[in-house]
């Protein structure tokens, strides 16, 4: 299975168009009267970069192996004193739930070599 991050969209990007100016600006603040013309073209080409980065970020799709339930007792777990009997009891059935849901999205248990 290929994990897709798409580009953001264009109604994305306009909503992003303030963010993308105040980096830009930020950048190019850096540029003094006495900066040499290749100096100023690197902070200029800098300045475009990353803020391009910053602002046009891929979004990732999420693509869990792990099924909600499982993922709602990991973070009961992580909520929980480790030195308690909760924390153990809450690491054997998580640890058993993993197992199901990876078994589950990988095909089933007859998928063994």
């Amino acid at each position: 299975m290929v994990s897709k991050t798409p580009r953001p969209t264009i109604a994305e990007l306009e909503g992003r168009k303030d963010k993308f100016q105040k980096n830009f600006n930020v950048k190019l603040s850096q540029i003094n009267q006495s900066t040499d013309l290749n100096e100023m073209c690197n902070v200029i080409t800098d300045g475009l970069i990353t803020s391009t980065k910053k602002v046009c970020v891929r979004r990732r799709i999420p693509n869990s192996k792990l099924s909600p339930p499982t993922l709602a007792l990991m973070e009961r777990r992580r909520n929980t004193n480790r030195e308690s009997q909760e924390y153990n009891e809450l690491n054997k059935i998580i640890e058993e739930a993993i197992r199901r849901d990876c078994r589950h999205t990988n095909g089933g248990e007859g998928n063994r070599r």
